[in-house]
């Protein structure tokens, strides 16, 4: 499991100097890995009308928001995430959509721009890394005419 310092450490690579609005999720995290879950990056965004921390873990992506009274979390699995959207535009603005057991996720105002780009590839790379055609080209199986 990623430790608070790990991810203290990450959060300041990847959000850079602008921490604001996440302070809370990023003190808080740490309690929503399962035990050898390792945090990848790290990025802020809106969700559900909500800002909070988008977190790409070995296992799922989470989005993760913390306010007044209210703390919630959605998680999308990699075997539960059919395909995924991720875009920048020229205001700086990060855009990325989960596509997830028939649901459609909307990510938006991802800060910095780039973790969307980031974040899309990273999952992309697992969807292709799981697929059954991936699996049988990793079995030895030679291909027949």
């Amino acid at each position: 499991m990623t430790t608070t310092e790990e991810i203290q450490e990450l959060a300041e690579q990847k959000l850079q100097q602008n921490r604001f609005g996440v302070r809370k999720e990023l003190k808080t995290l740490h309690e929503l890995l399962h035990e050898g879950e390792a945090v990848l990056n790290l990025g802020s965004g809106v969700y559900g009308g909500g800002q909070g921390l988008i977190v790409v873990t070995d296992q799922r992506v989470i989005f993760y928001a913390r306010s007044l009274g209210r703390s919630w979390q959605e998680d999308f699995r990699y075997s539960k995430i059919s395909s995924v959207q991720s875009e920048t535009g020229m205001l700086g603005n990060g855009k990325l959509v989960i596509f997830a057991s028939g649901n459609k996720a909307d990510l938006h105002t991802i800060y910095p721009q780039e973790r969307a780009g980031e974040i899309g590839d990273y999952v992309r790379s697992r969807l292709a890394a799981d697929s059954p055609a991936a699996a049988a080209q990793g079995s030895g199986s030679a291909p027949t005419d």
